[in-house]
């Protein structure tokens, strides 16, 4: 098909993105924008039980395969490297702390204990540590094992940092002509142009919008052009699943992959690649949760040839970013660390009145969505059956400024700027509209409403989402990052501390030698009387 952009396309971008589009379409080499140091010279071999050789790609799928080898030859360095030094200490590796970094997550990356990392400085456990702090660290993992650690990502580029509020995406979308500029799609509450979805999904998924844009560029095409396959039409990310076919689910399991990687790494939990053949890439210890969210991503579609070409090749994905969307890096150093080492919580109070007694019914699980950030919890009016209205009250657990309410969402600001991609944030999810005939007068909040605790959200409910029944689910973010339940901030409520059983949505809380345990049916270990 004939690939034209018209005219009247920014002349920069339209310069970037047809050079880009150009050797993409023809599998013709070219040099990577971003500047820094080479990446290795030659490709790390597979892992052993990986294929050695590329797959062989076959139907609609081999137009976006490359069958030909790819030459691999020095390139600039995609984003800033730290590289491990050896310590003073034969066998010790010298490591700086970075943003969002936990002691606690660094022991499982290089496959330590705790205690056999030492500091000149304090080390703090269960909290985040100060970036660029001077930690020494045991060299246990194989060397192999960092001949992977270029940095593609930093953390503000993949979640809704304060670097992409200003985005505009309808603005971005135009000039282009492209499938996603004209594109409409029927959900469950009317109608949805293209640029609607982005926003609406990069919003509630706290994913940034400039991300899934190139994703869906460099895996479906649809901003340059219209799809040349159904496949492309129907799984523009290459996730082929009916059940999640279309722009809103597709776009929907890509921020929930881009969510499981970051804050896996963010925990240590992730700290290899597991792809679809079976064959598994332990990562190096010294990279960025972007980076991590980023080649997880990829990891769940591709074996490790075809992973390694659209990281590390020269037509690979950050070529295609950079050509979009600009210095990277530049952006993220200009905005500074997203977290602060010794981060706090503001005080907060439960997020309900306590009129009527009301149950724990989900611990730790899915900020939004199946996947990604353990960050919410669940609690329930007693009595209440399925999603039958209670007259029970939403309340605010801090004083904030309402920043958005939409289909059962309200989110409150607590620096009360009214921008949720900075500082603290508290979002209410499954709060009803609808006014209740015992309090007539009174409907959910509204959008610059400025609340106290205690102050009035809304009812409990079903509304917005999938739920069983009548609930608040209550999470935090701090910076555009969610901030896990049980994570180096724990939640704590009215000095209750969460904490998290062995599964999503089990766990208790904790005062005082006192516990609370969750019960999705509010049994009586469940109960929260005020």
């Amino acid at each position: 098909m004939k690939i034209s952009l018209v005219c009247h396309f920014n002349r920069l971008r339209f310069l970037c993105l047809a050079g880009v589009l150009v050797f993409l379409m023809t599998n013709c080499t070219g040099e990577a924008v971003p500047a820094g140091k080479p990446i290795p010279t030659s490709p790390p071999l597979p892992p052993t039980n990986a294929p050695q050789t590329p797959s062989t790609p076959s139907g609609e799928d081999a137009i976006k395969t490359p069958s030909a080898p790819i030459a691999l030859t020095p390139e600039p360095e995609i984003g800033p490297a730290q590289t491990l030094q050896p310590a003073v200490e034969k066998g010790v590796l010298a490591y700086h702390a970075q943003s969002g970094d936990t002691i606690e997550a660094i022991a499982k990356r290089f496959g330590v204990e705790v205690a056999e990392i030492t500091s000149p400085e304090v080390i703090p456990t269960h909290a985040f540590l100060n970036p660029d702090q001077s930690l020494n660290i045991p060299d246990k993992l194989d060397e192999s094992t960092l001949s992977l650690n270029q940095k593609f990502l930093p953390d503000s580029e993949v979640i809704f940092s304060e670097t992409a509020a200003g985005f505009d995406v309808s603005a971005f979308l135009q000039p282009s002509g492209g499938y996603l500029s004209g594109y409409s799609q029927l959900l469950g509450d009317g109608w949805y142009r293209g640029d609607d979805i982005v926003n609406r999904i990069s919003l509630n998924e706290s994913i940034n919008p400039r991300l899934l844009l190139a994703l869906l560029e460099f895996q479906g095409h649809w901003i340059s052009r219209e799809p040349m396959t159904q496949e492309e039409a129907n799984y523009p990310f290459g996730y082929v699943d009916y059940d999640r076919s279309e722009l809103f689910n597709q776009m929907s399991w890509a921020a929930e992959q881009l969510s499981t990687g970051y804050y896996g790494w963010r925990t240590g939990k992730i700290t290899e690649l597991i792809f679809p053949d079976g064959g598994h890439l332990r990562l190096a210890p010294d990279l960025n949760a972007g980076s991590v969210s980023l080649m997880f991503f990829f990891s769940k579609l591709y074996n490790y040839p075809d992973w390694y070409r659209r990281l590390y090749a020269q037509d690979n994905f950050l070529t295609l970013y950079a050509g979009l969307f600009g210095d990277y890096w530049g952006r993220a150093e200009a905005l500074g660390p997203l977290i602060p080492g010794g981060l706090k919580q503001p005080d907060l109070i439960f997020p309900m009145s306590f009129s009527n007694p009301w149950n724990f019914t989900g611990g730790p699980h899915a900020a939004w969505g199946d996947e990604g950030a353990l960050a919410a919890v669940d609690f329930a009016p007693s009595g209440i059956d399925g999603c039958s209205q209670s007259a029970d009250w939403v309340i605010s657990a801090s004083a904030g400024k309402v920043a958005r309410e939409w289909n059962g969402l309200v989110v409150v600001d607590l620096d009360m700027d009214g921008d949720e991609h900075t500082g603290w944030d508290l979002i209410y999810q499954h709060v009803a509209k609808v006014i209740i005939e015992e309090n007539s007068n009174l409907g959910r909040v509204e959008v610059g409403s400025l609340v106290k605790p205690g102050d009035f959200i809304g009812y409990p409910s079903c509304a917005g989402g999938i739920s069983s029944g009548t609930h608040v689910h209550f999470a935090r973010r701090y910076n555009g990052e969610w901030m896990l339940a049980n994570g180096a901030v724990p939640m704590v409520l009215s000095g209750w501390t969460v904490q998290a059983g062995d599964a999503v949505y089990q766990g208790k809380m904790v005062k005082d030698g006192q516990m609370i345990t969750s019960n999705q049916f509010g049994m009586a270990e469940s109960l929260i009387i005020h």
